[in-house]
């Protein structure tokens, strides 16, 4: 019973350790954050700045293994019109994504992870596009994430980049998945999994009142978020690759 109680107490020991080493590790990237809210408190962490969201219909607070998280489907999501990232200064978001119960048929639907909206059709999103077949024809689109700009003032046409699969080798259900989406005027980027980042630029940068909702969910299958954060500057890749390490949920 004492070498049990000795080991359980070395198994908890390694945990806090563990722990804390990560919250070291975190503080600097921390440092230049704006906003944060886990939803495994379910609240904000009032030290760096307060979240007013509201949950549509498909989207609710829920229990999991690794602690409570944001789910969507069927289209839920968490929006807000007063805590909208400035869009127009250097700036980064990051969250966390995972797939639970997708189908993986012929015809996926169509999964929206994040979305900023405005007027007249105005919008940045990050999507999973599905597998689509069309009557008399093989699969017509693979299985891809994407950043999409779509109408936005000055641009001849949308714009978008390609980041990757999401089949069920690479989006594992129950798995997680960190994006990190970064902006500095006209030039954005993505990276997923702290992956090298993926750019794009626009034709020049958004004005202020382009756009004014911000939402994260829109998937049509169940789908856990965690770790919203907000920073007052562009992360680098040494930043997202402490994210990934040390804040995997």
């Amino acid at each position: 019973m004492i070498r049990l109680l000795a080991c359980c107490c070395l198994l908890l020991g390694g945990v806090f350790s563990a722990a804390a080493s990560s919250m070291e590790a975190l503080a600097p990237v921390m440092e230049s954050a704006v906003l944060y809210h886990d939803f495994a408190r379910g609240e904000s962490d009032p030290l760096i700045g307060a979240f007013n969201g509201r949950l549509t219909s498909g989207a609710e607070i829920v229990a999991a293994k690794e602690g409570k998280a944001l789910r969507t489907r069927g289209g839920g999501v968490l929006e807000t019109h007063d805590d909208l990232p400035d869009l127009t200064r250097p700036g980064s978001l990051s969250f966390w994504v995972s797939p639970r119960g997708w189908e993986w048929g012929d015809e996926r639907p169509y999964n929206r992870l994040l979305s900023f909206s405005g007027a007249e059709g105005a919008s940045i999103q990050i999507t999973r596009v599905g597998l689509l077949r069309r009557p008399g024809e093989a699969v017509a689109r693979l299985d891809r994430l994407l950043l999409l700009f779509h109408r936005l003032p000055g641009e001849a046409a949308n714009r978008h980049i390609s980041l990757g699969a999401t089949d069920e080798t690479t989006w594992v259900d129950g798995s997680w998945h960190l994006f990190v989406l970064s902006w500095n005027g006209a030039a954005w980027s993505l990276s997923v999994d702290a992956g090298p980042p993926k750019r794009i630029s626009l034709s020049r940068p958004l004005d202020a009142d382009t756009l004014d909702r911000f939402a994260l969910g829109g998937s049509e299958e169940p789908t856990l978020f965690r770790h919203l954060a907000l920073y007052r500057k562009e992360l680098n890749e040494e930043e997202i690759a402490t994210l990934y390490q040390h804040q995997h949920p």
